[in-house]
């Protein structure tokens, strides 16, 4: 938890040396439209990136795990670049489901 509710933040740039992101980590975020997860982050917990309203587009690295719920709620993103995951969570886009149709 964070930036967990941090409704003033609007970037995140992320030491370089990070390896995991926990739950809920950037929730309720909801001036947030852009963030860097580094090449070194291999797993992302739950509910990370839930209800940002303004967040439009997510590029993330090669995953081992995704968490439940991770990216759910985001009604204005439009775009996510997912290179490869080795384990998925439940509804990880959770009502938006026009980015994997």
């Amino acid at each position: 938890k964070a930036f967990y509710d941090c409704t003033s933040l609007e970037e995140a740039i992320l030491p370089k040396n990070l390896k995991e992101l926990g739950d809920e980590a950037f929730m309720n975020c909801s001036s947030i439209v852009s963030i860097s997860v580094p090449e070194n982050v291999i797993k992302i917990g739950d509910r990370f990136l839930n209800h940002n309203e303004k967040l439009l587009s997510l590029e993330l690295p090669k995953l081992l795990k995704l968490g439940n719920f991770c990216l759910s709620h985001n009604a204005e993103m439009n775009y996510l670049n997912l290179p490869e995951v080795i384990e998925i969570g439940v509804q990880f886009l959770c009502r938006k489901k026009e980015l994997y149709q």
